[in-house]
């Protein structure tokens, strides 16, 4: 085999490791939407306090408790559309990126149910719910 042909080969498996995908069947969202003030509460993403259950979010990828993971509304889900979006929450002088990985279908628009690792960055998980006005 050539070096040329070796290179090609090569660049096109690193396109393929770099590249992600959008969703099948959706369209990337154009920005995340901003919202001011709400409620932030925890749940476990393996259905259990410990990480020996393998538990897939709503956006089809395992999540575990210590992962930096939150599930949204239905209406911020989007039909997955937020699937994999990165958000930032602030509370307290803190701020936090987070990756939208799953859906809270309980929640309203500014609610968010976070890994315990998320909330555990703002306060104890013995807090439970943290409420910050708009």
């Amino acid at each position: 085999m050539s070096r040329s042909a070796l290179t090609v080969i090569v660049l096109l498996v690193l396109s393929v490791v770099t590249w992600s995908f959008p969703t099948p069947g959706k369209a990337p969202r154009a920005s995340t939407p901003s919202v001011t003030g709400g409620i932030l509460t925890y749940y476990y993403p393996t259905g259990q306090e410990s990480n020996v259950k393998d538990a897939f979010g709503a956006c089809g990828t395992k999540n575990l408790n210590t992962d930096n993971v939150v599930a949204v509304s239905s209406e911020m889900f989007d039909s997955g559309a937020m699937c994999h979006a990165s958000i930032t929450i602030s509370h307290g002088g803190k701020s936090l990126s987070v990756t939208v990985m799953d859906l809270c279908e309980d929640c309203d628009r500014k609610h968010i149910d976070a890994s315990p690792k998320v909330f555990g960055y703002f306060a104890d998980l013995s807090v439970g719910v943290i409420e910050q006005g708009a």
